[in-house]
């Protein structure tokens, strides 16, 4: 906005200064019109006229009169002040009787010697008006106005079809348009504000196809577990005493189903809310071994690999970000065939973490879609694996509310590698000695604890 008026006063500035040297270049010099005017003025005037005006009158009288008649200036003067303002020309003449005209800097003067008396009448234009009256003055305000009007139309219709073309985007989108834009058509405020319209447009699309992509994958999801529920239930009427507790098991089983479809969806809102992270320094060594160490005991049978050197300690939100690395560790045991590995690392300033499994891994057109919500693949992953789609939903926007990511490519196991990341920005605080050992500990417990059970 600075930048815009900053350009309007220039213009102004430039627009004043150049009118004023148009018109002074078009008329001529203001002392040559003043001059005009005033000899024009005393054109008229005799000084023999003047001269027996003021016989056997009173001077003061006589001179008043001849002002209010010529409508000029008239004064009578002592010899002696007039003899000393004039040349020697001048002073001749006055001697002699004969009047007088000179042209003065302030411009030209009749000199009236009156017969008999020692005094001079003295006869002067009457003052020149301001220079930009007249032709002149109407000449330059004319410039003026239009210079400005086109400088001001120069500058202020751009704008105006900048906010045109944001009103008419805004008019679009309330008419359920929401991938309406504004055309972007310049550099400054105006443009700045173009492009912050269709930002808040486009957060505003994604919210929206969010929220109808969420209302139809809930409506989607609901409808098997609650068929399934209903058909059971159908049958438990008419099921003998011995199988009715299977059945029972069934509807349990769908009833923790919708309680973890519920339980995902709830922290998908959350992110989803954009709320406040609730940051506080977290060992990463600590983190991602309790994931680890969850992942293990899940009922499947894999074999959990990690390598995880000392690490720093992060601020960060660590209810989101266990949640977050939980879901990748878990999504790996789903679909891995033997072995699932967790290994971390830093490299510019940021914090890797990569989860690798030998399962049937990602197409490399689908892996921008696996972290849309309620998206299952058919080809590559195919086995029935449950789930709901949110987990890596969840994942990247975890990642995410920290400035980072979540991305998937191939793994040297031969499957999928998924890899959460975030900046560290400054230099990573250090773990204390205690906490490194900890860790260190840790590492080898979980490591030899492995070893038993492979053993």
């Amino acid at each position: 906005m600075n930048r815009l008026f900053t350009r309007i006063y220039a213009v102004v500035g430039v627009v004043l200064v150049a009118s004023v040297v148009l018109v002074a270049v078009l008329l001529p010099p203001v002392e040559q019109v003043a001059l005009d005017q005033q000899i024009r003025g005393m054109a008229g005037v005799w000084p023999e006229d003047v001269a027996s005006r003021f016989v056997g009158g009173d001077n003061a009288a006589v001179a008043s009169g001849l002002q209010r008649e010529l409508g000029l200036p008239v004064s009578v003067l002592p010899e002696e002040a007039v003899v000393g303002a004039v040349g020697s020309f001048a002073r001749r003449n006055l001697a002699e009787g004969k009047p007088v005209v000179l042209l003065h800097e302030a411009g030209p003067a009749i000199y009236v010697p009156l017969t008999g008396q020692p005094v001079v009448a003295v006869l002067r234009p009457p003052p020149p008006p301001p220079p930009w009256t007249g032709p002149r003055g109407a000449l330059l305000v004319g410039v003026v106005l239009l210079a400005l009007g086109a400088a001001v139309l120069l500058i202020v219709r751009p704008i105006e079809q900048q906010l045109e073309a944001i009103g008419a985007a805004a008019g679009r989108i309330q008419h359920g348009e929401l991938g309406a834009r504004a055309d972007v058509q310049r550099g400054d405020a105006a443009g700045q504000l173009a492009r912050s319209f269709n930002g808040m447009a486009a957060r505003v699309q994604t919210i929206v196809d969010t929220r109808k992509a969420l209302l139809h994958g809930v409506a989607h999801e609901l409808r098997t577990p609650l068929a399934r529920l209903k058909f059971a239930l159908e049958l438990l009427d008419d099921a003998p005493p011995d199988a009715i507790g299977p059945r029972i098991e069934e509807i349990q089983g769908d009833v923790l189903a919708l309680e973890e479809l519920v339980s995902e969806l709830m922290r998908y809102s959350a992110l989803e809310g954009d709320g406040a992270l609730e940051r506080s320094p977290t060992s990463m060594n600590d983190l991602l071994g309790h994931v680890v160490d969850e992942a293990r005991r899940l009922p499947r049978e894999r074999t959990i690999e990690d390598d995880l050197p000392p690490l720093p300690m992060v601020d960060l939100d660590r209810r989101l970000v266990q949640r977050s690395l939980t879901n990748l560790v878990n999504n790996a045991v789903r679909y891995a065939d033997s072995t699932v590995r967790v290994s971390a690392q830093i490299r510019e300033d940021r914090l890797y973490v990569h989860v690798d499994d030998d399962g049937p891994g990602v197409p490399a057109d689908e892996r921008d879609r696996i972290f849309e919500p309620f998206v299952r693949l058919d080809a590559a992953r195919s086995r029935d694996t449950g789930g709901i789609g949110l987990g890596l939903a969840l994942a990247r926007k975890g990642a995410r509310a920290h400035d980072g990511d979540v991305e998937v490519g191939d793994s040297p196991l031969g499957g999928a590698r998924f890899t959460w990341w975030l900046p560290l920005g400054a230099e990573p605080e250090p773990q204390g000695v205690l906490a490194r050992l900890t860790g260190t500990l840790r590492l080898k417990s979980r490591k030899t604890s492995k070893s038993e059970r492979d053993g």
